[in-house]
């Protein structure tokens, strides 16, 4: 017997593992997804990524969509954002294929005197 598992994502972030034998499908794992989110947000000059991330780049874009800061993921790490201006960023993940994974925006601040 061939069975096939697969995990498809929902645009709500629910995945659903899937098992395929004999020409039947059947649901076998519902799960609703966290993304990942940017903390702390807003943030003042560093932030990092929380949730269960596997990613190979992140990238952020300003406001007008320019990239500012392109750089190798790995978990926990801290991403220095103390030498752009304040204001609304988009961070993006790309998975190792490089298609895009997920997408959060970040607010940064500048530092209470």
């Amino acid at each position: 017997m061939n069975e096939l598992y697969e995990e498809i994502a929902i645009l709500d972030s629910t995945s659903i593992s899937v098992c395929v034998s004999d020409s039947t499908i059947s649901s076998t794992h519902v799960e609703k997804k966290k993304p990942p989110i940017a903390a702390p947000n807003p943030a003042t000059s560093t932030f990092k990524l929380l949730g269960n991330l596997t990613a190979k780049e992140i990238w952020v874009f300003n406001v007008l969509g320019a990239p500012v800061l392109k750089s190798v993921y790995q978990p926990g790490q801290l991403f220095d954002l103390s030498m752009f201006p304040n204001g609304l960023y988009t961070v993006c993940a790309l998975s190792k294929q490089g298609g895009l994974k997920h997408i959060t925006r970040l607010i940064k601040l500048a530092e209470m005197p």
